[in-house]
């Protein structure tokens, strides 16, 4: 290692990237790297050199007290495959026969955060969900996202009152089930504080620009800033005032439709994008080295659309329908059409489901269940219920069922327990497959399409086999109410 802690020693001014401010998660593999027995091994001189991270900085991590809440969490979650990428392709064959799903033990010493403080994210004990309610309640309490850079050090709050009046009209809103919009916070704030008589004009309106005429960028900047602050990436998206009720309705026709029909086989089925080449910005190289080049190049193809679907009575994912970017009846589309693989491959110049999209989707999912009856729930996107597509459901004996728009984050089976392991599996696939052909500097990664696809099945046979010891694709449509 003397030659790698050799090629980082620079001379010179300190550029500003090694003192840019890093979000925890990212400070987080830094410090997994230096405890792992078989990648840093506490070798502090290493480690920053490897990240770029000033010694003096990464001492006080690993060396006070204050900090310890806010990384042991993250650090006892990581496993080597998360980290890895972030190690520069120069030095990371060093450490190709590292055990990627090997993690690192803390000792009890670092478990003594801030007396009378406490830290939690979403990989501590206990749901998501739970744990951010925890922090909402309680000020001794503080949720940290993947983004958080700095926790309590920043500026004091200066507009208070305003601030206070947004958030509890936030909470206010979202718990009458009339989330606010960002136009509708604009307006609220302007009709509130905002005064007719320049005389009675507060900082806060003058700073704002209230009375432009206008949304000003600095209002809905500060409006940005305050919800980032409070850990509100959005507001919300709008859903109907009365979801509730529209949901049961909705839930109910569809199940007294397929019911009618004599529906044997109800499948839920949603698009899924996904983009399979996640990457990383920035470049870690010593200071004021003099190089020619770019990062390393990924390949032209973004992503594809993937079709999930949910059957209730046999309760499982079904092979998916893939689309990929080509032309419907080019050389890939000829080329694919025999895929001997679970999964139907299609083409799409921009990989969309369009109405000739959803008419093939029909087909394979008809010729998935030959002799039975189908049932097909879906959202309400136009080229979903087209007339073409109509024409083809009669002609196959498909029964459609839709779900409106707003309500498909409520009661949609798909996106509600299918879409998220599927792109988590799909990702641990992908990274350790760029751990093992890592093209070296000035190279290019390129995954082969048959790659992509058989990953895809392999995940979901994987997440069906989770899923099936508790039968849990059955128990989501009984959950969201569309068994019968």
């Amino acid at each position: 290692m003397k030659e790698l802690l050799k090629s980082f020693t620079t001379t010179g001014k300190q550029t500003i990237a090694l003192y840019r401010t890093r979000t925890w998660e990212q400070k987080l593999k830094a410090i997994f790297f230096y405890f792992h027995e078989s990648l840093g091994n506490i070798d502090q001189e290493l480690t920053c050199s490897l990240f770029s991270i000033n010694v003096m900085t990464f001492q006080n991590w690993i060396k006070q007290k204050r900090y310890f809440g806010k990384w042991v969490h993250y650090v006892e979650a990581f496993k080597v495959f998360d980290i890895l990428p972030g190690v520069p392709a120069t030095y990371r064959k060093n450490y190709k026969d590292v055990d990627t799903s090997s993690q690192v033990q803390i000792d009890s010493k670092f478990r003594n955060s801030t007396p009378g403080h406490q830290y939690v994210s979403a990989l501590s004990a206990g749901t998501r969900q739970k744990n951010r309610n925890a922090a909402g309640k309680s000020d001794n309490i503080t949720y940290l996202l993947q983004t958080t850079k700095t926790v309590s050090s920043g500026r004091k709050v200066k507009y208070t009152q305003e601030e206070e009046f947004l958030i509890s009209t936030v909470v206010m809103k979202w718990e009458t089930c009339n989330p606010l919009s960002k136009l509708a916070a604009y307006d609220l704030l302007i009709s509130m504080f905002g005064h007719e008589q320049e005389a009675e004009r507060t900082e806060w309106e003058v700073k704002m620009k209230i009375h432009s005429g206008h949304i000003s960028p600095s209002l809905s900047q500060w409006v940005a800033r305050v919800l980032e602050r409070h850990r509100k990436e959005s507001i919300s998206q709008k859903v109907p005032v009365n979801w509730l009720q529209i949901c049961l309705d909705v839930c109910a026709l569809i199940c007294s439709i397929m019911q009618s029909s004599g529906v044997t086989r109800l499948v839920n089925a949603d698009e899924m994008f996904l983009q399979f080449y996640p990457k990383e910005t920035h470049l870690i190289a010593p200071t004021n080295a003099q190089r020619v080049g770019s990062n390393r190049a990924k390949d032209a193809k973004k992503g594809c659309t993937v079709m999930v679907a949910c059957e209730m009575f046999q309760s499982q994912i079904i092979a998916p329908m893939i689309i990929m970017t080509g032309q419907p009846d080019g050389t890939l589309s000829r080329r694919f059409s025999s895929w001997d693989g679970l999964s139907k491959v299609t083409f799409h110049p921009k990989h969309w489901m369009d109405k000739d999209g959803c008419c093939t989707y029909l087909e394979y999912l008809a010729s998935c269940y030959p002799g039975k009856k189908v049932g097909l729930i879906s959202d309400a996107a136009s080229s979903h219920f087209s007339d073409q597509v109509k024409e083809k459901t009669a002609d196959l004996n498909i029964t459609l069922g839709g779900i409106p728009p707003g309500c498909t984050s409520l009661i949609q089976v798909c996106d509600l327990i299918a879409n998220k392991p599927i792109k988590q599996a799909f990702k641990t696939r992908y990274v350790s497959w760029k751990i093992a052909s890592d093209p070296g500097p000035g190279g290019k990664y390129k995954v082969d399409r048959k790659d992509v696809i058989s990953w895809l099945e392999q995940t979901i046979e994987d997440v069906n086999a989770r899923m099936s010891t508790c039968s849990e694709v059955a128990k989501a449509f009984v959950t969201y109410g569309q068994d019968f």
